[in-house]
């Protein structure tokens, strides 16, 4: 079990060319094996309250509280084969907000999502990686590096990831990696701030013992917006994954970041990228990531463009089952954005934005449960935005069959 559980931990990590393009939360592989689960279907209804719909200052004029209620209708399949492995998890549902946001009443929120994970062994030597994944929801996901602000009305955001790793020899990995994803504002008011990135990557890994790998790589990032000026990034870094035991592991990737923008000309920045897993107890696991790189996120302001976007984003998951029905899930995350290098007059300013979040779920029978929620945002978007709190409640009750 232990040898299974580095070769798994070690061979996941050299399928993973390029870390800018997938979550901040994968920087390191899970612990543990992946488990089996047949087809689960589950329906949930929520209420919740926000205090603050809009994301604004209190002494906005358009500063709104309100209840809402929401609904949705879910699916999922997990299939671990020892060739090929299969899951997806679908959602489908909405909220209906009680009072106004941003001028509107009785909004109807769309929130649904569907991903869909593959992988399959050819022979021992030849591995195939899909992920695939569509979401339309109403807030960005702050840690995967969408957005500083909250936008008001939905996203649509798009990905799709795959890569081929050969083993050339028992320690030696080459692994290509082709990604394409994006995300696109409903509200047009926001959409000067759609965005694509195309990312292409190689990645060379070397297992120097069972619980240590070395990496290298280098790839490609073209980055098309809507607005404003277009971006080419070239990465190349050199990092590490180390199974410290086998219930923890930690990553760490570190190298520079070519940018090339219209308007900035040609700059290199340091990039960075790390994280750490740890299955603390047989009921508790943690999981933690920092990066650093010099982003495309928000660099479009009143018809004029920022060269430069450099971005810390730092944060914690944790996840613990208190008795045999109740767990609870709780989290924190920042990140801090320094803009420069404006166009015409376009100063340069600093946003931090803070995210706090805990969930306690309990499981009645079998088909059964309820989960209470608070989430606590706090942003500073420098000159451009007064800074606001906002706190939201929820409480659901699902229905598993």
């Amino acid at each position: 079990m232990k040898n299974t559980f580095f070769l798994m931990m070690l061979g996941i990590g050299a399928v993973s060319a390029n870390v800018q393009a997938s979550s901040l939360y994968d920087v390191t592989p899970s612990v543990g094996l992946l488990e089996s689960s047949p087809l689960k279907w589950s329906f949930t209804l929520s209420a919740g309250y926000d205090d603050n719909v809009n994301a604004v200052a209190k002494s906005n004029p358009v500063h709104e509280s309100s209840s809402y209620v929401g609904f949705s209708l879910g699916s999922s399949y997990s299939n671990q084969d020892a060739r090929t492995q299969l899951s997806y998890n679908a959602l489908l549902g909405g909220d209906v907000y009680t009072r106004n946001m941003h001028g509107r009443t009785d909004q109807v929120i769309g929130n649904s999502s569907l991903s869909m994970q593959l992988t399959h062994a050819f022979d021992s030597t030849l591995r195939y990686t899909m992920n695939n994944s569509v979401a339309y929801t109403p807030d960005p996901n702050y840690a995967d590096g969408i957005s500083a602000s909250r936008r008001q009305g939905n996203t649509f955001t798009f990905n799709t990831s795959h890569t081929v790793g050969k083993s050339l020899d028992p320690r030696w990995a080459l692994n290509t990696n082709v990604s394409y994803s994006g995300i696109l504002y409903s509200e047009s008011e926001y959409q000067d701030d759609n965005r694509e990135y195309v990312n292409i990557g190689e990645s060379l890994s070397f297992k120097a013992s069972e619980r240590t790998s070395y990496l290298a790589n280098a790839s490609g990032q073209f980055v098309l917006r809507q607005e404003g000026y277009n971006s080419q990034n070239i990465y190349t870094t050199v990092g590490i994954q180390h199974a410290l035991s086998p219930r923890s592991n930690v990553s760490m990737n570190v190298g520079t970041q070519i940018k090339i923008q219209q308007g900035a000309g040609t700059k290199v920045y340091p990039t960075l990228s790390g994280g750490y897993n740890r299955v603390v107890t047989d009921s508790m696991s943690i999981s933690c990531y920092v990066s650093y790189n010099n982003e495309s996120v928000g660099t479009y302001y009143d018809g004029r463009n920022y060269g430069s976007n450099s971005t810390w984003r730092l944060g914690v998951n944790c996840t613990q089952k208190l008795t045999h029905v109740l767990s609870l899930n709780y989290g924190a995350s920042a990140m801090f954005s320094d803009y420069s290098d404006g166009e015409a007059g376009l100063g340069d300013h600093k946003e931090t934005t803070y995210n706090f979040n805990v969930g306690l779920s309990w499981r009645l029978d079998r088909s059964w449960s309820v989960a209470v929620g608070y989430a606590y945002t706090n942003a500073d978007l420098g000159g451009f935005s007064t800074p606001y709190t906002r706190n939201v409640y929820s409480i659901n009750t699902t229905y598993t069959f």
